[in-house]
């Protein structure tokens, strides 16, 4: 529970900044974004959940909401992502998922536990974002957010970084 609260607040604040930013750098896009999504948990499905509230908004004729195409890239056919992304009709894939060359403009990774593929990578036009549960680098690996609580750490946060290929 407190993974998922904790999640929830950072994940929308940091992701509406993001979209925001990223918004105003895109200029010949006019606000418009197809974005591939990576992720297999609880602290991810916050990730998608803020994505997907966006491409709702274009779905329903909003003319400011930057998504406009999100699919995602699911590491197992039963987890939380993969109903999520069922119960909101969203297109998915089973990684791992050959990504067509610019098909997509952003790729966003959070919690995913796979090695994504250089020509994944490279295949986002805009590039990819990697979404981690704590302020790299005290906590790495597969719990940053347990890590932190369990140590009592008075301070903690999520890094947002671009993933490279070959890094």
């Amino acid at each position: 529970m407190l993974n998922s609260m904790l999640c929830h607040k950072c994940h929308r604040k940091l992701l509406a900044t993001l979209l925001g930013r990223t918004s105003t750098t895109i200029g010949s896009l006019h606000r418009r974004l197809s974005v591939v999504f990576y992720g297999s948990d609880e602290f991810s499905l916050e990730t998608l959940k803020v994505l997907n509230h966006d491409f709702k908004r274009h779905t329903s004729g909003d003319t400011t909401a930057l998504i406009t195409r999100l699919e995602v890239v699911l590491s197992s056919r039963h987890n939380i992502i993969s109903r999520f992304a069922q119960q909101n009709q969203l297109t998915s894939h089973e990684f791992p998922y050959e990504l067509p060359p610019k098909m997509y403009d952003l790729g966003v990774v959070s919690s995913f536990g796979y090695l994504i593929p250089n020509r994944a990578i490279k295949a986002c036009r805009l590039g990819m974002l990697n979404i981690h549960g704590s302020l790299l680098p005290r906590w790495r690996g597969a719990a940053p957010v347990n890590y932190a609580v369990l140590h009592g750490d008075p301070i903690t946060g999520i890094t947002i970084m671009r993933v490279k290929p070959k890094k």
